[in-house]
């Protein structure tokens, strides 16, 4: 019977640790791949391709920087212990975070903007340091 208990209580726990600190976490990593492959693959168009050259293709780029920058704010308030993992360097900080969420923004807001394209890649290079990706930066 006491096994029986034992080995109830060991599932329970580890799908509490599972659905509750693991999958959280595992879907932040997600969104900072997925982040990664997106900058790199459309950084040439954010950086040297006017608006007027590729007018949908500007428009489908800033509602996917706005996406990005949504999902990473939502995605670290999911994860439990946040400022403990921040702390041990297992994750980028909130303030980091939340100001590559903000290069995010602006990248979307200046998207196609000629006078805007080093800065756009200058920006660039700042996300994939803050959150510790690779950008091609």
């Amino acid at each position: 019977m006491a096994t029986l208990a034992g080995g109830t209580f060991l599932f329970l726990l580890t799908q509490f640790v599972s659905e509750i600190v693991i999958k959280p976490f595992l879907r932040f990593r997600g969104v900072l791949e997925e982040l990664s492959a997106t900058l790199i693959y459309r950084s040439g168009i954010l950086c040297s391709m006017s608006y007027e050259q590729a007018p949908d293709l500007h428009k489908e780029i800033h509602f996917e920087m706005r996406r990005f920058a949504g999902k990473l704010r939502a995605a670290v308030v999911q994860i439990p212990f946040y400022g403990v993992l921040s702390a041990f360097r297992c994750m980028p900080s909130r303030r980091n975070v939340k100001e590559a969420a903000g290069l995010l923004i602006r990248l979307s807001n200046f998207t196609g903007d000629k006078s805007r394209m080093d800065s756009n890649f200058e920006d660039i290079g700042k996300i994939g340091v803050l959150l510790k990706i690779d950008t091609g930066r």
